[in-house]
This record gives C-alpha cells, sequence and structure tokens, in this order.
C-alpha cells in the first residue's frame, strides 16, 4: 500500500514537474525585430503581467553550451514575478560562435557602439520603447562567457547600466584580440584570441592604470559618470 502510494506520488510528482518546465520553456518572448543587429543575436524576453510603469530590467547572458531557455531555469522569471520587472535575454548564435560562446575576447564584439554589445543595447532600447522601463535601474547578469561579456557591458555603457552580477568572469576588456584584413580564414584571429583568452582566465596581472587605457580605448571614455556597482 505503501509503495503503490509513493508511486503514485512520484508519477504526480514527474508529471507535473514535466508541465513545468514545458511551460516554463514557453514563457519565453522572442522579438525579431529590435532595431539594428550588428552582432548577429537574438532576443527574448519576459514581461510579467500588468507589470506597472517604471518597473526596472535586467538582462541575463548565457555561458558557453547555453541559449535563453537554458539560462531561463536559473531563476530569473521567478524573481521577475515577485518583484515586477522585466527581463532580457540575448542569446548568442552558432555562426557567431560553435560553442555558443559570447566573444567576449574580440574587439569588434566588444568595444562600444560595436557588434554583440552594441546589439544588447539596442534590446535594451526596445524595451525602453515598448514597456518604459525605468532607465535609471537597468542591471546586467551573466555566467562563465556571459560573465565576461558583463564587465564590458559595464565598462563601455556606464551611461546605460546601474549595476551587474558576473558570475565565472573577470575584468573589463581583458582580452580585445582584433581582425586584421590580411587574414582572410581569420586563421590567425582564432589563435590570438584563443591565447589571450586563456590569458585572461588564468589571471592578467595588470595596474590599474592599464586597466584604465583599456577602458579608455574600448568602453566609457567620458569624464563625468556614476559607474555601475558590481
Amino acid at each position: 500500500m505503501y509503495a503503490d502510494s509513493m508511486r503514485c506520488r512520484l508519477s504526480l510528482t514527474f508529471t507535473l514537474s514535466l508541465f513545468a518546465t514545458s511551460a516554463f520553456a514557453t514563457s519565453l518572448t522572442e522579438v525579431d525585430d529590435f532595431g539594428d543587429n550588428p552582432g548577429g543575436i537574438s532576443m527574448y524576453k519576459y514581461v510579467p503581467a500588468n507589470l506597472p510603469a517604471n518597473a526596472p530590467l535586467v538582462v541575463a547572458l548565457h555561458g558557453c553550451r547555453q541559449d535563453a531557455g537554458i539560462y531561463s531555469k536559473t531563476g530569473w522569471i521567478a524573481l521577475a514575478e515577485e518583484w515586477q520587472f522585466s527581463l532580457v535575454y540575448p542569446e548568442q548564435s552558432l555562426l557567431n560562435n560553435p560553442y555558443r560562446c559570447w566573444n567576449w575576447f574580440q574587439a569588434e564584439e566588444t568595444a562600444r557602439g560595436e557588434g554583440e554589445v552594441q546589439s544588447i543595447i539596442n534590446m535594451i532600447d526596445k524595451m525602453k520603447s515598448d514597456h518604459g522601463i525605468d532607465t535609471s535601474r537597468i542591471y546586467v547578469d551573466g555566467l562563465s562567457a556571459g560573465g565576461w561579456l558583463t564587465t564590458n557591458l559595464l565598462a563601455g555603457y556606464p551611461d546605460v547600466f546601474a549595476g551587474g552580477a558576473t558570475h565565472a568572469g573577470g575584468p573589463a576588456f581583458c582580452a580585445q584580440t582584433k581582425h586584421y584584413f590580411w587574414d582572410v580564414f581569420r586563421w590567425w584571429n582564432i589563435f590570438s584570441a584563443s591565447q589571450a583568452a586563456s590569458r585572461c582566465m588564468e589571471g592578467d596581472d595588470m595596474s590599474p592604470d592599464a586597466w584604465q587605457e583599456l577602458v579608455e580605448q574600448y568602453g566609457f571614455d567620458g569624464d563625468d559618470t556614476q559607474w555601475p556597482i558590481i
């Protein structure tokens, strides 16, 4: 009798979990047109029902070998419902990176106004237009490659973000590999990017002035700004 009851409970739990997973997987909405997309990436969003005006926004960046659907299961949606804020889940393309890693080590993808980071900023502008979010409460969160891209975004767009959280990431603009015109097949680019990324992940010890120079070169170089919290 006890065994039958346990099997019934387990079966019910399994069925409910499948239903919840299925419902959860379809809770994201893809946004096909969010303006210019120099990074060639995709946009997904989650907006709670009856979201009040001037609500905050969180940008959530997945890690390597992940996508927006997988990263949406980390708990942000439950928090968005409880605390009433909207979410943007950018998604990397396999054409950009075969492991779906954000190209945080490529200058052409992470310098202010270019590539993947500019596509994400355009997603934020789309959310501003469609949902009237509070521009003083925009945050970014990222895991692994998403964590590295998070610091690039914070250093590149302090005029956009109020703060962010980086998980298994590192310092902004640590690796900035450039693509040279003579590297037709990008072999040198791939090799040098791999070397630079490895150096950063092993820990690159530079002076505060050297880090500042990277931010001024690739990110925000204005004097009058409030830097985001981390």
